[in-house]
């Protein structure tokens, strides 16, 4: 989202908890998963709390084609290494989760950040009156 008018966070923030859902698997120890609302795996009736760490094995976390994933593997050693950030299917949740994404290309991004610095002595001329 770009804006050329200072807007307040509270318009551009997303007031909705997430309690992600951390889950080691045992046949590869030092990895882990969080689950984030929407994998097939999440717990949802527990989505507003914390939820204790959980071992499941790598079939347990294997999705099938048609189910809807949703989370980050990393590794614990360094921690927050190999990080891999996984979404699919996400058009078969019932409960859409909010994605951020750019489309800007480079080009777009280069003449909107032109535009404004151009525009930027205009709008404080207009506020100083």
């Amino acid at each position: 989202m770009h804006c050329n008018e200072r807007e307040s966070l509270e318009k551009m923030s997303n007031p909705f908890k997430i309690c992600p859902q951390v889950v080691l698997n045992s046949d590869t120890p030092g990895i882990q998963t969080t689950l984030m609302p929407g994998d097939f795996c999440f717990d949802w009736s527990k989505r507003f709390e914390g939820t204790p760490l959980k071992t499941l094995t790598t079939k347990e976390l294997t999705p099938t084609e048609n189910v809807s994933i949703h989370r980050i593997t990393f590794s614990e050693n360094p921690l927050y290494s190999q990080i891999n950030l996984e979404i699919k299917n996400v058009d078969r949740l019932s409960n859409k989760i909010h994605l951020f994404h750019c489309q800007e290309t480079f080009t777009e991004e280069r003449q909107r950040i032109l535009d404004e610095i151009l525009n930027e002595p205009k709008r404080r001329n207009k506020h100083e009156k």
